[in-house]
């Protein structure tokens, strides 16, 4: 039986699943009006996503892999743009009736690939503003060394010090998918990790850091 109630995940750097040839699968967009909007675009809410469903977006493979992956990096800098995804992982969510409040999705046609379906998942960012500071421990990615800010009441300002064992307010517990601004890790649920290892998804891993809840 797991204890955690969510774990943090990331694509996969796994060289076994691209033949020792690339650390990750990504997806590289190629609409060059869809990059351009990007770049403008950067902090996109959710239902701003949702408005560009006019773009009908084509990309291609970072590595030319025979293994299908289910599960892939995306080379866009959408805050809240963290993966493209395959049928499979669009079905569980589905399925696990994932709220639609904490992600979206947009159809992409893969070169050599067009007759599978794929989609970019873009999710809800929660604002850096829930966290539980004095609860929370940060980590210096200038230093790679963890620390408190015990007698601080809002978040710490710096680009290069991320919430690394999050502590968030009990309101978020039932989110199946939580990203918080300036947070080490995106964090899955625990039935939506157990779906992934029962259909065999292929593409992500465990990340660093924890969430808990208070």
């Amino acid at each position: 039986m797991r204890r955690n109630t969510h774990f943090p995940l990331k694509r996969s750097t796994d060289n076994a699943l691209t033949g020792g040839k690339e650390p990750s699968q990504t997806v590289i967009i190629l609409n060059e009006d869809f990059r351009i909007h990007s770049k403008s675009h950067f902090k996109c809410s959710l239902e701003e996503f949702r408005g560009l469903s006019n773009y009908k977006l084509k990309g291609r493979l970072s590595s030319k892999i025979k293994l299908k992956w289910d599960y892939m990096g995306v080379s866009l800098l959408y805050s809240g743009l963290v993966a493209v995804i395959s049928e499979k992982v669009k079905n569980i969510f589905e399925e696990l009736n994932v709220s639609s409040e904490e992600y979206a999705l947009m159809p992409i046609s893969i070169i050599d690939h067009e007759d599978e379906d794929y989609y970019l998942l873009f999710v809800n960012r929660i604002s850096r503003c829930n966290c539980i500071v004095s609860k929370t421990r940060f980590i210096n990615l200038n230093e790679y060394k963890l620390y408190y800010f015990p007698n601080e009441v809002e978040f710490p300002k710096e680009r290069y010090i991320l919430a690394y064992n999050l502590v968030l307010p009990k309101k978020f517990f039932n989110n199946d998918i939580i990203y918080m601004e300036y947070s080490f890790s995106m964090f899955f649920s625990n039935r939506l990790v157990e779906a992934f290892e029962r259909e065999n998804v292929i593409g992500y891993d465990f990340d660093g850091g924890t969430l808990d809840f208070e």
